[in-house]
């Protein structure tokens, strides 16, 4: 098995090395940077600010881990990059032996070269990001609560519950990994050690978000408190059920393209509707077969999916760390499903699915380190083809920040922390600065320059339409070919220099329909 695998593992990780980001991304990943910084500093606070706050949106496990690879491998990306490609490496291993301790040493092979090729999971470790350090640490938990295969019983629980918890210290969605190791504790009436362990992990839990509410409510660091105010506000029953039912519908339909890289036939939803009630049915049997070998999945998945129906915001990246144990309970539904129909040898079918599996999941990996290779070595980097998410305008802008404004300027922008990493510049969030840039009540905190991009969906048509109302109050500073402005707010009476109506309205005017809500 190791061969086998370690084969594949060649192939995928180097695929999936020359498809890795090039350069940091204006995404969430400088804000992990920076808390990583901030971290060796002594302190958990948003850097970028021009008076740093508490932070308390993501947990620190991330930054930690950061830290980590940074004092041993040192500060460069690909360091960080490293470490995550390793950490697929463990995340295959660990998927291949679970199922070797099921009894399916062969489907175990597959299903870790499915986990090696997977465009998505591949996708999440060439960025900083934290879904490969979260997938892994809740695949472990999860593998600590295998003996043997052995039915109702727990392997390591201590050391389950402990990795369980610092799932949850990686993503907030890890709350789930915590109840599912405690269920075969309870099916296996360990009553001791369920109890030691709840409480444990019920006082981080409870915890990490008491100090998110006590920073929400007394300083403007981030946190997560808006989206907690959404998801326990008031509902009408039918409303909240329909919702839950369409980020459902939608995860669903993204399953096969978006998740395992099987071919979509664009403009036609019927192939994705398919294949995600297959793998809806296929993976439901497999949770039925290993109901009693290996509960906390079950749970686990059943946990997951609850939460991911009650957040407010829908992401296919959500979805993403539950694709190895998805892979295992379709795999072994298939087979399950094939003995019971008394279809030929069962493990010839599951092997032909995970197989095709395998095989669309290493084209598209494939395809992407192509493409990532072009654009690394002969393609500029203002060339539209390499930059299908919209972060070369925001790069040109960074750039144009650290080289043209004065140090003192602090800049109101949808990724502060990327631009606070990328110019040196203290930023703000987009969000809350555009009510506080007149120069006439300058502080430590209001913004002196304000960019918009159109890297966020909503950024340009909400940002964008509210500055063009009143465009005379901004000086044009730099428009950027591919769809960046920058402006200065101006004082009551002066008059700009460059008139910034015209940029505004062309960076408006570029903004898709589709792109008009903004989402999270």
């Amino acid at each position: 098995m190791l061969i086998s695998l370690c084969l594949i593992a060649a192939i995928g990780l180097t695929l999936g090395w020359i498809g890795r980001r090039a350069s940091l991304a204006p995404t969430d990943s400088a804000d992990y940077l920076t808390l990583s910084h901030s971290l060796a500093a002594g302190h958990y606070r948003d850097e970028f600010r021009p008076t740093p706050p508490p932070h308390a949106k993501y947990p620190p496990g991330l930054p930690a881990w950061l830290l980590l690879t940074q004092t041993l491998a040192g500060g460069h990306l690909d360091a960080a990059l490293v470490a995550n490609f390793l950490l697929l490496l463990l995340l295959a291993y660990l998927t291949a032996d679970i199922l070797r301790r099921l009894g399916a040493p062969w489907l175990g092979v597959l299903a870790g070269s499915i986990v090696l090729v997977n465009p998505a999971l591949h996708y999440l470790a060439g960025a900083v990001a934290p879904e490969t350090l979260f997938a892994t640490l809740s695949m472990l938990a999860l593998w600590l609560t295998l003996a043997n295969g052995s039915t109702l019983r727990v392997g390591h629980p201590t050391l389950a519950v402990a990795v369980a918890v610092l799932s949850f210290l990686t993503r907030s969605i890890g709350l789930a990994t915590i109840p599912a190791v405690l269920v075969p504790l309870a099916l296996g009436r360990r009553w001791k050690t369920f109890l030691v362990g709840g409480a444990l992990s019920t006082l981080v839990v409870l915890g990490w978000f008491g100090y998110a509410r006590r920073v929400a409510l007394h300083t403007q660091g981030q946190t997560y408190a808006i989206d907690l105010v959404l998801i326990g506000s008031p509902k009408n029953p039918t409303n909240f059920v329909s919702e839950a039912v369409e980020k459902a519908k939608a995860h669903l339909a993204n399953v096969g393209a978006g998740q395992f890289g099987i071919p979509d036939i664009n403009h036609q939803p019927v192939d994705n509707a398919i294949s995600g009630v297959l793998f809806l049915v296929f993976a439901g049997l497999g949770m039925w077969a290993l109901r009693k070998q290996w509960p906390a999945a079950v749970a686990y998945i059943g946990f997951s999916a609850a939460i991911l129906m009650v957040y407010p915001w829908h992401q296919t990246r959500f979805l993403t760390p539950l694709v190895p144990v998805i892979t295992i309970f379709i795999l072994v539904g298939v087979h399950w499903f094939a003995r019971r129909a008394r279809i030929g040898r069962p493990d010839l079918v599951a092997g032909a699915l995970g197989l095709f599996l395998a095989g669309v999941g290493l084209s598209a990996t494939a395809t992407t380190a192509q493409e990532a290779w072009h654009c690394r070595v002969s393609s500029p980097a203002g060339n539209p083809r390499c930059d299908v998410e919209g972060h070369n305008g925001f790069r040109a802008a960074a750039v144009f920040i650290r080289d043209s404004l004065p140090r003192e300027a602090v800049i109101a922008t949808s990724k502060p922390a990327y631009i606070f990493l990328a110019s040196g510049h203290p930023s703000l969030l987009l969000e809350t600065s555009l009510r506080n840039t007149n120069p006439e009540r300058q502080t430590t905190t209001i913004a002196t320059y304000v960019l918009l991009t159109r890297l966020l969906a909503g950024e340009a048509d909400l940002h964008g339409r509210a500055l063009l109302a009143r465009c005379g109050t901004v000086e044009l500073t730099k428009q950027f070919p591919v769809g960046a402005v920058l402006v200065r707010p101006i004082a009551t009476g002066e008059r700009p220099t460059r008139n910034a109506c015209a940029a505004l309205g062309q960076l408006v005017a570029r903004v898709p329909a589709e792109e008009a809500a903004p989402t999270h």
